[in-house]
């Protein structure tokens, strides 16, 4: 489990793209998501993300990189649980977040739990028909760990 200290470090890495790649696990994706969420004020995760990537080395493609759909579920479901929980420390928000369906991906980044592959009309995974999609069922989907848990 993260510490508040470790969630900050990390979106702060983020932000100044100073974050060494293999640190950005999908956990980091959702601790800077809560910690940007609390802390952030208002703020373009689709650019901090992709610029990240471009400094990082990462390719923003249809195949690689940054992916809408997911960052736009993955923010709703932080959302949901800085919500239920406002005045809990982040790592705890956090672990929240990784024992439920958000924590489930099968591989590390982010980009491999890929929700919206069952969801989209057509669409059987990212490219192209998926990477600006998100219907209720993906946030649903995200969103059930809290729904499970009262929240």
């Amino acid at each position: 489990m993260l510490t508040d200290a470790e969630i900050a470090e990390i979106a702060q890495g983020l932000l100044d793209r100073s974050l060494p790649p293999p640190r950005w696990t999908h956990e980091a994706h959702f601790a800077a998501a809560v910690w940007l969420l609390r802390h952030g004020g208002d703020f373009d995760m689709a650019a901090i993300i992709r610029d990240y990537n471009a400094a990082t080395g990462t390719p923003n493609t249809d195949s690689s990189g940054y992916h809408h759909s997911i960052t736009f579920a993955s923010l709703a479901a932080a959302r949901a649980a800085l919500k239920a929980s406002p005045a809990a420390p982040l790592a705890d928000v956090l672990a929240g977040l990784m024992a439920g369906p958000c924590g489930r991906t099968g591989r590390s980044p982010i980009g491999a739990a890929k929700p919206c592959s069952a969801s989209a009309p057509g669409a059987t995974g990212f490219p192209p028909t998926c990477c600006h999609w998100v219907g209720d069922k993906t946030v649903r989907l995200l969103l059930s760990h809290d729904k499970a848990h009262g929240q």
